[in-house]
């Protein structure tokens, strides 16, 4: 009895965070200055977040893929928004399953894919999946979503990105995430194909 007392406190106290932050992010959107941040470094500490549950839940995470990126948005709350997303897959994946992750570079944005093997959305549920309050009930065994994929969603557009969620076959979801890269990124890169032209052997014709 007590450990279910404590669990229900836990998810309570969870969606009033989450409430708040949305509320935050609503009002106050423009004091969440966006800083430059690596996304391979983003990634391990959201893995780290969940580590425990996908455990709990006998689901494996993949190995953090390897990124050159820079990212825009504060730490912390991407952070957040990564790991609820992971949870997410976790969620939907089917025990022994491992949630896989895929970067890919996209011009001034940075994509990650996020792959679960195990279940799929409700048809009736997947265009409302990043609203606030839109799944009432709870749609995978691994436990009701809250309000997890909107506040992670509402977090990603705070720093000009995006996040969609879609059905696999066999079973299973894909959440794609894209987040604007730094001007710092931007700016490296572009000095890297400097140099490498530079230094690149130049064809002479007769």
């Amino acid at each position: 009895m007590s450990e279910l007392f404590e669990l229900s406190r836990t998810r309570l106290l969870t969606i009033l965070e989450d409430a708040l932050l949305l509320t935050q992010i609503e009002v106050e959107g423009s004091r969440f200055a966006p800083k430059a941040i690596p996304l391979a470094a983003l990634l391990r500490s959201a893995m780290a977040r969940v580590a425990s549950f996908a455990k709990a839940s006998h689901v494996i995470l993949s190995s953090v893929p390897d990124s050159q990126a820079y990212v825009l948005g504060q730490e912390e709350l991407l952070v957040k928004a990564l790991g609820t997303l992971l949870e997410t897959a976790v969620k939907f994946s089917s025990p022994g399953e491992t949630v896989r992750l895929c970067c890919q570079p996209l011009g001034v944005m940075a994509r990650l894919v996020i792959f679960a093997k195990g279940r799929i959305i409700p048809a009736e549920a997947i265009a409302r999946f990043f609203e606030v309050f839109s799944i009432a009930k709870p749609i995978t065994p691994g436990g009701d979503l809250g309000l997890g994929p909107p506040v992670a969603q509402r977090i990603i557009a705070l720093f000009g990105g995006s996040v969609s969620v879609e059905n696999q076959d066999p079973p299973g979801i894909r959440l794609q995430v894209e987040l604007k890269k730094s001007e710092f990124d931007f700016a490296a890169g572009l000095e890297a194909a400097t140099a490498e032209s530079a230094t690149s052997p130049v064809s002479s014709y007769s």
